[in-house]
């Protein structure tokens, strides 16, 4: 269970809110950010970046269910995905419990399905 004892402290005060500059606001504008593929400093962010608590990704105004498997809002799942689930394992020291077994083992499209649902728990408000 996490607790303050595995927080990594407050949030950096290095870490800028402006539009466009890494920090949570990094993708905006997200129709143009979001959609296409990753250029290579969205993807260098998305795989280095490890300074920023949390990204926006979306406003209501913006839906990015319908966006294919190569938009950088995808490529952004798939690596957090598997960044929670190499933290998960390791937390758990090798061995996982049940709701992540259960996405680990789901093929790919279920797994995405899931995560880009509407709802209150999870994927896209």
């Amino acid at each position: 269970m996490l607790g303050p004892e595995n927080s990594i402290g407050p949030w950096p005060s290095e870490v800028s809110g402006e539009y466009g500059v890494r920090g949570p606001h990094f993708f905006v504008k997200y129709s143009e950010r979001l959609r296409p593929p990753p250029t290579r400093e969205l993807l260098g962010s998305i795989r280095e970046d490890w300074e920023t608590p949390m990204q926006k990704l979306t406003n209501h105004e913006v839906k990015l269910a319908d966006v294919g498997p190569e938009s950088c809002y995808r490529v952004l799942l798939e690596e957090t995905r598997r960044r929670a689930r190499g933290f998960a394992v390791g937390s758990a020291g090798g061995g996982v419990g049940p709701a992540l077994a259960a996405m680990s083992a789901a093929p790919r499209p279920a797994v995405l399905r899931r995560l880009l649902a509407p709802g209150a728990d999870v994927g896209c408000h």
